[in-house]
């Protein structure tokens, strides 16, 4: 797994680890499978480790520009303009869509790890 994913064995021993403890690898028949749960931190509240998390997410997004063929990986992006007061509607209808793919795809007899960063940010700069 270490190999596959390019970490260090003992990050991803640690992370196992902790994933167990949280209920995100369970065992079913003697076998550690995926939880069908999945952790979502808590809207609103800054972290550093999730902060470093997706820098962490963003740097391996610009090495797969480079080094991954185009049909194995997506990465687009678009500017659109909004009503501020729409941005919360906007995060649920996000995180639900994360959901879907998810149920959709996860879970399964799966040969590969993949990532989906979704970033909402601002381009605009507010008014003074």
């Amino acid at each position: 797994l270490a190999r596959r994913l390019m970490l260090d064995i003992g990050a991803v021993e640690k992370a196992l680890y902790l994933m167990r403890n949280v209920g995100l690898i369970e065992y079913v028949n003697a076998e550690q499978v995926i939880s069908k749960d999945f952790c979502l931190g808590p809207d609103g509240i800054p972290s550093r480790a999730i902060k470093n998390y997706h820098h962490m997410m963003l740097d391996k997004a610009s090495e797969a520009i480079e080094n991954q063929a185009i049909e194995k990986r997506d990465i687009s992006g678009i500017s659109f303009c909004v009503k501020k007061e729409d941005i919360s509607n906007l995060k649920n209808e996000i995180l639900n869509f994360q959901k879907k793919i998810i149920e959709k795809y996860s879970g399964k007899k799966s040969d590969a790890v993949y990532h989906m960063e979704t970033a909402l940010f601002a381009l605009s700069k507010e008014e003074l």
